[in-house]
């Protein structure tokens, strides 16, 4: 798999000239949680930028040309943590858009069901010839480019219920990846919300990517749990791929919530007994668990 860190200004249009690092790791070497902490104090990134590693992972690191010491940082670590299993190298892009480089390295990929497919690739032949249902994204600055275990784990369990004329809530849309899944599989009606307006400018640029059998109505909101929009109407399910500290910070929300099924990730799985104890405020019990490398999916049902 692969993974890409930016500095904070260079989430902007590039006006220099820019060096990528590119590192490799196998699954034998230091934990995922920890090289992504390694990765995320080099470039000063906040907890809602981090994408957690998984093994066998390619990581493209985004620098300042003159940032010469985060390189030097950044080759030290994997000499000492892992002499024998990785490699560093660094090159130089000309000056573009962040948006845009990225897009070198993100090709579809198959989840389950699913055939997440960089926008940018529709009229290739693999599209074509595929018996999957594609999903058609452009994630930009937003979370969701669907290579962590988290949106594995969402997507695997949304197409194995029946969501045909249901209607949904997306929690913390990001890229709205979880939200387009929705509208493929059916659904009736798909809120999504984010407090990061990046994310709603992802999802509704994505929407608009995709192809929808049934006229699913989609509406795309700034905002948080407190919304009048995710605590007055009915749903049938709410999608929450949140950290565990956000769910907890809003139990309060999450419990007002007309709903009476939940479908969580963003979790540890070394939270499981902590979120289970937290998810018993909403009344209910888990339908279903399940799990990919460190990560937890919860399936919560309401009595």
């Amino acid at each position: 798999s692969e993974l890409e860190f930016a500095c904070q200004s260079v989430q902007q249009p590039f006006l220099t000239p820019r060096r990528v690092v590119t590192t490799s790791m196998t699954s034998a070497v230091q934990s995922s949680a920890t090289t992504t902490k390694m990765v995320c104090k080099l470039l000063d990134l906040e907890n809602k930028n981090r994408e957690f590693l998984q093994g066998d992972t390619n990581i493209f690191i985004y620098l300042e040309e003159s940032a010469i010491e985060q390189e030097i940082e950044i080759r030290i670590y994997l000499k000492v943590q892992c002499p024998d299993s990785s490699y560093c190298e660094s090159r130089r892009i000309e000056s573009q858009d962040y948006e845009e480089a990225y897009k070198e390295y993100y090709k579809p990929f198959s989840i389950g069901t699913f055939l997440i497919v960089p926008s940018w690739h529709k009229d290739s032949s693999q599209i074509k010839n595929t018996s999957s249902i594609p999903l058609y994204l452009n994630p930009g600055l937003a979370f969701g480019t669907g290579h962590h275990e988290t949106t594995h784990l969402m997507l695997n369990r949304m197409a194995q219920i029946d969501l045909a004329g249901k209607n949904i809530l997306d929690m913390g849309a990001g890229s709205g990846i979880l939200s387009i899944a929705a509208g493929l599989l059916g659904a009736k009606n798909v809120v999504s919300i984010d407090i990061d307006k990046n994310a709603v400018s992802a999802t509704n640029a994505n929407l608009r990517e995709n192809d929808f059998e049934n006229e699913t109505k989609f509406t795309v909101l700034e905002g948080s749990f407190e919304c009048e929009e995710v605590l007055i109407p009915n749903y049938d399910l709410v999608l929450a791929n949140i950290t565990f500290a956000v769910l907890s910070n809003n139990i309060q929300y999450l419990q007002q919530i007309h709903s009476k099924r939940f479908l969580f990730s963003g979790l540890l799985k070394e939270k499981e007994k902590a979120v289970i104890h937290l998810f018993t405020k909403l009344g209910g019990s888990s339908e279903y668990l399940n799990y990919r490398n460190d990560w937890l999916l919860v399936d919560w049902i309401r009595k």
